[in-house]
């Protein structure tokens, strides 16, 4: 009975202190950097099969296979693809700027989040 007395007594005492500890542990979160580098993959994937490309500082303007203009470009604080000016695919979320520089045989993208972190890559063009 002591004994059973004791263990509730410890685990009374214990469970808030635990419960604090956990809380005031600051969990660095990964997503940002795994949401860029996923937009990133995509854009290579895109730059793939295209007949045209046409580079501005804000927006990249690609002429696919079938025709079709696909635009890709900041819209407030998504980075969105539209097909023929229609539709609404979100890339990515929670951007602050975007960035697109012309290369001679690619694109430099730049992205950089909300909380202030700059991501660079440069993607090629394949002929």
């Amino acid at each position: 009975m002591y004994s059973m007395l004791l263990m509730v007594t410890i685990i009374t005492i214990t469970l808030p202190l635990i419960i604090h500890i956990i809380k005031t542990v600051d969990f660095e979160s990964d997503y940002d950097e795994i949401s860029v580098q996923q937009f990133f993959h995509l854009l290579q994937n895109e730059l793939i099969n295209i007949k045209k490309i046409d580079i501005s500082s804000k927006r990249l303007l690609l002429t696919l296979q079938n025709g079709d203009k696909a635009s890709i470009e900041k819209y407030n604080t998504l980075v969105r693809r539209q097909v023929n000016d229609m539709g609404h695919e979100i890339y990515l979320r929670d951007i602050q700027n975007l960035q697109f520089t012309p290369l001679p045989n690619g694109v430099r993208v730049k992205v950089m989040t909300l909380q202030g972190e700059l991501y660079e890559k440069v993607l090629f063009v394949y002929d």
